[in-house]
């Protein structure tokens, strides 16, 4: 899978792993796109054809950042000053849905799910889409 890192993710650690995992990735920073709006990361991403991975809960708000129109928005909703290994394991889970849907979805098991499921250190919920 390809992903975009936005500005607040730690720069070395989440790349690193990605790319042990057989990931690609690009983060903001190194791009030299710091102080940039949502919009512009959302867009960047969208035209990378790459899944936008963020601590921001702005991109929750689908009239803004419709999810249809792009490859896929990851929210981890941890505290920035969190420990690179945790946001690291949070994502793990994040990836591991993602390849069980993946694999559903190539089975012809499940279709397009309007909402969002919502991946913090306490626990999951999900946040469903307007229709």
């Amino acid at each position: 899978m390809r992903f975009y890192l936005d500005e607040h993710m730690p720069l070395l650690e989440v790349p690193k792993r990605l790319r042990r995992k057989g990931h690609s990735s690009q983060h903001a920073v190194k791009l030299g796109y710091t102080h940039r709006d949502d919009i512009f990361h959302y867009q960047y991403a969208r035209a990378q054809k790459c899944i936008l991975i963020t601590q921001d809960s702005d991109f929750t708000d689908a009239r803004m950042f419709p999810i249809r129109k792009h490859p896929g928005v990851i929210i981890l909703d941890i505290p920035r000053d969190a420990d690179p290994l945790t946001l690291f394991e949070v994502l793990e889970q994040v990836l591991r849905l993602f390849r069980t849907a993946a694999s559903l979805y190539e089975k012809k098991v499940i279709a397009h799910a309007p909402h969002c499921t919502v991946l913090t250190e306490s626990g999951s919920h999900d946040l469903a889409y307007p229709s």
